[in-house]
């Protein structure tokens, strides 16, 4: 039996990514492919591999999440949630009072507006993956957009520098913008689309110049 684990699970349309880390290294690797008890089959799955865990770290693929940099004007006297919450509707495809949502303050000069990166998803889709660890006995531990947790994997970086990174998992490209250890944006897109072109146009939106 392994002790000391840290468990994470990606949500990929109808199956589970799963990885056993002790440390810094990957104990245990694998995938469940669709099943009608997915809860079950995780459950059943570590038991088998005696993989000791009660919580777990759960991620959604990007396709799945809007992430949006929003200009705020500064706050004054006012809640910044709020304001993102007022200014969600008119950047979801779906009602605003459905969502669930998180925000990250980027940095801002002096009197200018208050730049927010904001990622949101349907609050079904956080229900369904919480229910999934309920059912499979196992605690949340935390819930993120998988593609945002691989600047982890970058080690130290200069500060501010900025860098792309395309990541391919399918048919879909995930397209990170860091800057530092910061993301900054995030975007997913077709592997068969232009990804020069779309790296280009993200580029003028942040802002970026080399």
């Amino acid at each position: 039996m392994i002790g000391g684990l840290r468990l994470g699970i990606v949500l990929k349309d109808q199956r589970l990514a799963v990885v056993a880390v002790a440390g810094n290294r990957a104990r245990q690797v694998f995938t469940l492919e669709e099943q009608e008890n997915p809860a079950a089959v995780l459950r059943g799955e570590l038991e088998a591999r005696r993989l000791k865990v009660r919580r777990a770290s759960l991620a959604l693929p990007r396709s799945l999440a809007t992430v949006k940099l929003l200009d705020l004007p500064p706050v004054v006297g006012g809640s910044l949630a709020q304001m993102v919450a007022f200014e969600l509707e008119r950047h979801v495809p779906f009602p605003a009072e459905d969502a669930a949502f998180d925000f990250l303050p980027l940095p801002a000069a002096r009197g200018a507006p208050q730049r927010v990166l904001v990622v949101a998803c349907e609050r079904r889709t956080v229900d369904r993956a919480l229910r999934l660890l309920e059912e499979a006995h196992l605690a949340p531990r935390s819930l993120t957009v998988a593609c945002h947790d691989l600047f982890f994997l970058l080690g130290s970086r200069p500060k501010r520098k900025p860098t792309v990174w395309v990541h391919i998992v399918g048919d879909d490209a995930e397209l990170l913008f860091l800057e530092g250890p910061r993301v900054s944006l995030t975007r997913s897109v077709p592997a068969a689309a232009d990804l020069a072109d779309e790296i280009r146009r993200s580029l003028m939106h942040l802002g970026w110049e080399d």
